[in-house]
């Protein structure tokens, strides 16, 4: 039996979240918590995320 192994492999990370724009805006002003209301793996991209992810698929 012939192994079908793919030619490349593309290794992705998600685009920008809303919840790593509210992390830089927290560090930048020296703040212990995040703000952000949903659990990090439910957070939405942010705006440059979405056009990020749109890009990939492109």
């Amino acid at each position: 039996m012939k192994q079908k192994w793919p030619q490349h492999i593309w290794i992705v990370r998600h685009g920008q979240s809303a919840g790593d724009v509210a992390r830089d805006a927290a560090e930048e002003e020296k703040q212990l918590l995040i703000a952000i209301a949903e659990r990090d793996v439910d957070t939405p991209l942010s705006q440059l995320g979405a056009r990020q992810a749109q890009a990939l698929g492109d």
